[in-house]
């Protein structure tokens, strides 16, 4: 398997406007079912707990990254820019405007590079700006980002869409003709994944999609990579979420499982 297929997609991802990404630090906990949340970040008030849910879209102050995306719920994080993932968790119910989040950095083969945990403080700053300061990350002795600074806009239009089983049931695929890739992602009506979930490199995908709050532009996705065609990201217990892009003929994944995570931008066979 040739780790692009299936790998974070980042320059692709990048130039998106919408932030999906799987939303777990440790995929530890699964969200199937899950159906409360996944509003506006809401006003401040002292004994409020943070609310920062929703699909953002960002950049650093100097403007050195653009396009960094983010997507929040429910104390789950993660970020895609600076040609790495962040996946991690904070503590919703910490009062304030204010909060840190446990976060484990992924490169763009999908490869864990944080032994450890890193520190992201986030701040709201009203119901539709929100910024994090990430903390440095240093693997094997060498620092491989430096810390920064970010500021983010909600992506409402995108966020405030509806959900449902009928909008991504269909076949997917992602092609890189350059590599000879190809996978079939098959969506039945139920989320599950049919039998002919398979890519080139003999990487079979079992699981499914499922809806969340139906008024969000999101849903939990929970996968399973077997055969020697998937090489290291073979596992199960990929969790994390997916959605729709605008124009509903793209469909974004991303999920993680603790020691590896990568991302399918799929498009819908007409």
């Amino acid at each position: 398997m040739t780790l692009s297929g299936k790998t974070l997609l980042i320059s692709a991802v990048l130039s998106m406007v919408l932030c999906l990404a799987g939303c777990k630090v440790d995929v530890g906990t699964d969200n199937r079912g899950d159906a409360t949340g996944g509003g506006f970040l809401g006003t401040t008030n002292a004994g409020q707990g943070i609310d920062a849910d929703g699909i953002w879209l960002g950049n650093t102050p100097e403007n050195t990254d653009f396009n960094i995306n983010l997507l929040v719920r429910q104390g789950n994080l993660v970020m895609i820019g600076r040609g790495l993932a962040y996946v991690g968790t904070y503590d919703p119910t910490v009062t304030g405007s204010n909060f840190a989040a446990s976060i484990n950095v992924y490169n763009s083969n999908g490869l864990k590079l944080t032994n450890t945990p890193i520190t992201v403080n986030g701040s709201r700053i009203n119901d539709t700006t929100l910024t994090l300061a990430v903390d440095a990350i240093i693997f094997n002795g060498a620092t491989i980002a430096n810390p920064q600074t970010m500021n983010f806009n909600l992506q409402g239009d995108i966020w405030n869409r509806a959900s449902s089983y009928e909008l991504i049931s269909d076949l997917w695929t992602l092609d890189i003709p350059a590599q000879s890739y190809h996978l079939e992602f098959p969506i039945l009506p139920t989320g599950v994944l049919n039998d002919g979930a398979i890519d080139s490199d003999g990487c079979v995908y079992s699981g499914a999609l499922q809806l969340l709050d139906t008024t969000k532009n999101l849903y939990s996705a929970n996968l399973t990579l077997t055969g020697a065609g998937c090489a290291t990201l073979e596992g199960d217990r990929y969790s994390g979420y997916a959605s729709l892009l605008p124009d509903d003929n793209s469909l974004l994944i991303v999920v993680a499982n603790g020691t590896h995570a990568f991302s399918l931008e799929l498009t819908r066979q007409q």
